[in-house]
């Protein structure tokens, strides 16, 4: 009992001290930069405003894939989803015109020391119906994450068309991540997105950085609330900007494998306020699941997801 209780000691002073040193860095990184606005996503990015900020992939979420593709590998079953991100009145600038993303994801091929994970994402935005054709999107990505024993290292292609006026013009970008698990309850990961690829047609797309660290609960298996997470993570909107950084803390609360409550809430350390918030409600009669979130830049998201 003794033994065991200086273990858990140990691993709960990890935990901390990995904290603190994105902490740390975050706030050296603001102190270095002038201040600047509060970032909170670009418009143009399905994961903008996520209600669980799980970098680290615990939650076998496409939203993780698309924040990592590293968590890719986390994934236990094909995953198949689609969610859209719908303005309300008075929605936040940039963010007016409806978003729709999709994935179709695969657990891959091997065994418990190797394995192979990846698949599709699409994400669509359409044009603002004042100047037709002006401003629509269509990106299409391929995600790769291999796996080797608790550490996995992802890579993703993006391919994008976007009309600026009359003239379409497109790009590729990739974006790089990993994860990996410390313990039976710990997960820590990053991701570096929107590095550029060969000429460009287009604006290149801002570099984008996230890690964090994802806490489960291994106790709770079998018990009503399995399922639940807490989540810690660092972003930055824009790598090469003196604004963007925000420090997120996020959660999830579930019940009996059938509802799961997320909320999320982003401080930025340069202007010492509130980035963003954002919850959302997941209901989850698998092998289906529904969810539908609101955030601060005044937008739902509704989502839908099949795991066979």
């Amino acid at each position: 009992m003794r033994g065991s209780t200086r273990t858990l000691a140990r691993q709960i002073c990890r935990v901390v001290a990995a904290v603190l040193l994105m902490a740390a860095g975050a706030g050296l990184r603001s102190v270095a930069v002038r201040a600047g606005s509060t970032g909170g996503g670009l418009p143009d990015d399905p994961t903008a405003h996520v209600a669980l900020f799980d970098v680290a992939g615990a939650s076998s979420s496409a939203s993780a894939v698309l924040l990592n593709p590293a968590a890719a590998a986390q994934l236990g079953r094909p995953l198949v989803a689609g969610w859209a991100v719908v303005p309300s009145a008075g929605s936040a600038p940039g963010h007016a015109r409806p978003l729709y993303a999709a994935a179709l994801l695969d657990p891959g091929t091997g065994g418990p020391g190797a394995s192979l994970s990846g698949g599709l994402t699409g994400v669509f935005r359409r044009s603002g119906a004042d100047t037709p054709g002006d401003g629509e999107l269509l990106r299409l990505a391929y995600t790769l994450a291999a796996r080797m024993g608790s550490v996995a290292l992802g890579a993703r292609a993006n391919w994008e068309r976007q009309l600026a006026g009359a003239d379409p013009g497109q790009q590729w970008s990739a974006d790089v991540g990993f994860r990996t698990r410390l313990g039976a309850w710990l997960a820590v990961g990053g991701a570096i997105a929107g590095i550029p690829v060969g000429a460009s047609d287009l604006a290149a797309r801002a570099r984008r950085g996230s890690a964090g660290l994802t806490i489960s609960f291994p106790g709770l298996a079998g018990g009503p609330l399995e399922g639940s997470l807490l989540a810690f993570g660092w972003d930055d909107a824009d790598l090469e900007s003196a604004a963007g950084t925000t420090l997120v803390a996020s959660g999830r609360l579930a019940a009996n494998r059938m509802v799961a409550l997320d909320a999320a809430a982003g401080y930025d350390p340069s202007t010492r306020q509130l980035g963003y918030w954002a919850v959302a409600l997941a209901v989850l009669p698998s092998p289906f699941g529904l969810e539908i979130g609101y955030s601060s830049s005044r937008s739902y998201r509704l989502g839908i997801d099949f795991q066979p």
